[in-house]
C-alpha cells in the first residue's frame, strides 16, 4: 500500500501484490518485490502514516501558497497527522471486537486481554487466519462443554504449519485454556444468545475469501477450458463469502475454504501479476 494507490477515505489495495493471510504471520510480506518488508502486514498501519505525510507536503504548501508552509501550517498538519495512530488503533479495535463476538460487552484491555493473547497463539502455530477466526464462531454455542472446547482447539492444530504445535497436546492444551478461562467469559458476559451471538459472528468472519491459491486454481480452470467458473467463484466470494456452505451445484468450491495446498502455501504476486 504505497503512496500511488492509498485512496484518501483508506478504502484502496494494490490490486497486483495483494494477499489474504493463509498462515498467520503478522510479519507476512505479500510483494515478492519486497525482501525488506517495508510493506509487510504488520508494517500497513506506519506506511499508512507514511502515505498521509506524503500528502500533506503539498497540502501544506496549498494552504499558505508558497513553497515553504509557515509555523502555523506545519503546527496544524502536525497535530492532524498525530490524531493516526490513536484513531487507528480505535477503529481496528472496533473491527476485531466485530470479529470476536464482544458486541455488547466493550472494555478497555479488550485488545491486551482478549484479541493479542489469541493471536499470538495463531502466530506461534502458525495457524491458517480465516480459519481461525470462522472457528471462532463456532464457540458461542460450546460455552460451558469443555470436550467440545478441546475440539475446537485441535482442529485448529490441524490447520497449523508448526509441526511442535500441531502433533502435541502442549499448544491445544494452551489454546482450550484460553478458549475456556479466557474468551468464552467474555462472550458469556453479553447476555446474547449463542445461537444469535454465533450467526452475527459469522457475518464478520468470512468462510471464503480470494486468496492467491485460490485465484491460481481458478485460472487453470479457465485455462482448460472452464471459463464459467470464473463467474462463479466471483459469485461465491462476494454474494456467499459468509455462508456455511458453498451454494448448490458449487460443492467443488468447498475446498477453497479448507487447508491451503502445499503448492498454495507462501504465494506472493508482483506489481505486474
Amino acid at each position: 500500500m504505497n503512496t500511488d494507490n492509498m485512496s484518501i477515505l483508506g478504502l484502496t489495495i494494490d490490486y497486483g501484490p495483494f494477499a489474504f493471510l493463509d498462515a498467520y504471520d503478522p510479519a507476512f510480506i505479500c510483494n515478492h518485490s519486497d525482501p525488506a518488508g517495508r510493506y509487510a502486514f504488520d508494517e500497513q498501519p506506519r506506511v499508512a502514516l507514511w502515505n498521509l505525510m506524503r500528502l500533506a507536503a503539498p497540502l501544506a504548501a496549498l494552504v499558505d501558497g508558497a513553497a515553504e508552509p509557515g509555523p502555523k501550517t506545519v503546527r496544524m498538519i502536525t497535530d492532524a497527522l498525530n490524531q493516526f495512530g490513536p484513531e487507528f488503533r480505535r477503529e481496528y479495535l472496533q473491527v476485531m471486537r466485530r470479529r470476536f463476538g464482544l458486541f455488547a460487552d466493550h472494555r478497555d484491555d479488550d485488545l491486551e486481554a482478549v484479541i493479542q493473547p489469541y493471536l499470538d497463539l495463531l502466530q506461534e502455530a502458525k495457524t491458517d487466519y480465516i480459519f481461525s477466526m470462522r472457528t471462532l464462531c463456532s464457540v458461542p454455542e460450546t460455552l460451558g462443554n469443555h470436550d467440545k472446547l478441546t475440539a475446537l482447539a485441535a482442529r485448529l492444530a490441524e490447520r497449523s504449519l508448526n509441526v511442535a504445535c500441531r502433533d502435541t497436546s502442549e499448544w491445544q492444551h494452551r489454546m482450550c485454556n484460553y478458549l475456556e478461562s479466557v474468551y468464552a467469559p467474555r462472550l458469556q458476559a453479553q447476555s446474547i444468545a449463542p445461537a444469535e451471538l454465533a450467526t452475527r459472528m459469522k457475518q464478520e468472519n468470512p468462510k471464503f475469501v480470494l486468496r492467491n491459491w485460490v485465484a491460481q486454481d481458478v485460472i487453470e480452470r479457465a485455462e482448460r477450458g472452464d471459463v464459467a467458473w470464473i463467474d462463479k467463484v466471483l459469485d461465491l466470494l462476494t454474494t456467499h463469502a459468509f455462508d456455511d456452505h458453498a451454494p448448490s451445484g458449487m460443492e467443488d468450491a468447498e475446498k477453497y475454504a479448507g487447508p491451503v495446498p502445499e503448492w498454495g502455501e507462501g504465494l506472493q504476486c508482483s506489481c505486474s501479476s
